[in-house]
């Protein structure tokens, strides 16, 4: 808890550390520069797409897998849809996402 309230300190400029002076304090969340000292970035537009449409593509082949009962789609989908969690980078989030796609286009009949 230390950490973060050193964090906030440091990216706020705020000398007062008391926890009533940070509930109250209104924190502009349009300073980028704040936010990145604090650790938090905003995912590109081809990040927030490439998570959307694996996770529709992950819950269709999901669906797919329990109809028909096929655990390799089951499973794949369920990596589809939960992936995006675990992946920062947008350049991999698309790689993996191809790929999987790629691997269930040749398994789907």
């Amino acid at each position: 808890m230390r950490g973060v309230v050193t964090s906030v300190v440091a990216a706020t400029g705020i000398t007062d550390v008391g926890a009533s002076s940070l509930l109250n304090r209104n924190f502009d969340l349009n300073n980028l520069e704040g936010l990145g000292a604090l650790g938090l970035e905003l995912p590109s537009p081809a990040y927030l797409l490439g998570s959307l449409v694996f996770g529709i593509v992950g819950y269709i082949v999901f669906r797919r897998g329990r109809k028909t009962s096929k655990p390799e789609l089951t499973w794949t989908g369920l990596a589809l849809m939960v992936y995006p969690y675990a992946i920062s980078q947008t350049w991999l989030l698309w790689l993996l996402g191809m790929a999987m796609c790629g691997w269930v286009y040749t398994r789907w009949e």
